[in-house]
């Protein structure tokens, strides 16, 4: 009788242990909702050495060679499309450092394709200054980022999305330079001149106004489909054809 009464209380204090263990985990490590993180937040990918930290991790898991669509930055999380051979590749890096990756779908690229290793884990954040320096557009007014290759020059480039506008700002890597922009609902332009001297500046982004073509109707599609393979396949459906 005593055996047995001691190994239930063995048991119940390894239980308890392990409560305490975890309740110490979430304290240091607390659970972050990824959905819920803004531009601004510390934990963001825009802000400190957070997308260059999530970067190594992505090319650590899929190669830094690997034949990338399109790489989506939420401010918490990353969304890469890419292509393994045959099988298309849905991988999302979420702030905290959880890893997902889904196989399967269409591996036919619809706009081109670029390695990895092009993009430069440094053009987040210094995107997010200079559109708060020369187009006065706070951190919090940021949704999302989408590198992908030009339709027409098929130069790797990137959207900046903010709130309240329905059309990108864009930049050019490769050129230094900007093109298209955003602007209000109303079709004019909703963004303040990029430098003082309101000439071109060649890292700044540029303002103006430009209709969404098919090729940016499947990246802002598939930006908004976020972690649903479903969805993102369903975009590509709709507007990849």
């Amino acid at each position: 009788m005593r055996v047995v009464v001691a190994i239930v209380v063995w048991i119940a204090a390894i239980a308890a242990a392990a409560g305490v263990s975890t309740a110490v985990s979430n304290s240091i490590h607390p659970t972050i909702d990824a959905t819920s993180v803004t531009a601004p937040q510390r934990q963001s990918m825009f802000q400190g050495d957070n997308f260059v930290k999530a970067w190594a991790t992505i090319k650590s898991h899929l190669g830094a060679n690997i034949t990338t669509e399109q790489v989506v930055v939420y401010p918490g999380y990353v969304n890469v499309q890419a292509e393994r051979g045959n099988s298309g590749v849905f991988a999302v890096l979420y702030v905290g450092g959880k890893w997902r990756e889904d196989n399967g779908g269409d591996a036919t690229p619809q706009f081109g394709t670029f390695p990895l290793s092009q993009v430069d884990p440094n053009e987040p954040r210094a995107l997010v200054r200079q559109l708060a320096t020369y187009n006065h557009v706070p951190a919090s007014e940021l949704r999302y980022m989408i590198a992908k290759p030009d339709p027409i020059s098929k130069q790797l480039e990137w959207l900046i999305f903010t709130n309240g506008n329905s059309n990108p700002f864009t930049y050019s890597p490769s050129t230094g330079s900007a093109k298209g922009g955003a602007s209000g609902s109303n079709g004019s332009s909703s963004a303040s001149a990029p430098t003082p001297s309101s000439s071109t500046h060649a890292g700044s982004v540029q303002p103006g106004a430009s209709q969404l073509n098919k090729q940016l109707q499947l990246a802002t599609c598939v930006a908004a489909a976020g972690t649903d393979v479903t969805k993102i396949q369903a975009c590509q459906a709709k507007y990849g054809g």
